[in-house]
């Protein structure tokens, strides 16, 4: 865009320069720190995944050994009237980064009341398996929160980036661009206005 070469354009060119300027030192450090924040949700949530997973090999493997000893069928049934009195309270609240909101998951351990199976179905494996079922629960809460965190980081990151980019590689260029361009046709305009009063008053001086 082309601009009128005055003294007020000057002052806004520099005004615009010192926006922008200030502007991407905001940005980007608040690129480092969602960076920052990113690279130790993605630490916690592979240590999260890992606890995961043998959370979920420890209920699977009491399942099998429950099965074994009880049957297929036996066991969805003594599986399916113990986890009815099964309650849980999952609580989402919000955390800011940089204006980014995070969530903050918590969950309360599921409890289960207790059933009276009766002497022929009392196999320890039922109770262990259940025990097993609600730490899998308790860490897909964790894992979940992180996930989501990691998600809304990454989609953050991109737009700052953009913006950061775009201070740095177009608007301040082209501030500073106009600015010199203001500058030196206004330094060009005062030399020639210099020769021409030296002229006049040469001039006069012979006149």
């Amino acid at each position: 865009m082309k601009i009128l070469t005055t003294k007020t354009n000057l002052l806004e060119q520099k005004k615009q320069l010192k926006l922008a300027e200030e502007g991407y030192k905001l940005l980007d450090q608040k690129y480092e720190i969602l960076v920052m924040e990113l690279m130790n949700s993605v630490y916690n949530l592979r240590a999260n995944q890992d606890i995961l997973n043998k959370n979920f090999k420890m209920a699977y493997t009491s399942m099998t050994k429950l099965i074994i000893k009880a049957g297929e069928a036996r066991t969805g049934n003594l599986l399916e009237t113990i986890s009815k009195p099964m309650d849980f309270k999952l609580d989402i609240s919000m955390r800011s980064v940089m204006g980014v909101q995070l969530p903050v998951v918590s969950f309360q351990e599921i409890k289960h009341g207790k059933t009276d199976l009766g002497i022929l179905n009392a196999f320890p494996e039922v109770d262990r398996t259940i025990d097993d079922f609600d730490n899998v629960f308790n860490y897909l809460a964790k894992y979940s929160e992180i996930y989501i965190t990691i998600l809304r980081l990454i989609k953050e990151i991109k737009k700052t980036k953009r913006r950061v980019n775009a201070l740095e590689n177009m608007f301040i260029p082209e501030y500073k661009g106009n600015i010199k361009m203001i500058e030196s046709v206004l330094e060009e305009s005062e030399r020639e206005e210099f020769f021409k009063r030296k002229l006049v008053k040469r001039k006069k001086a012979r006149g």
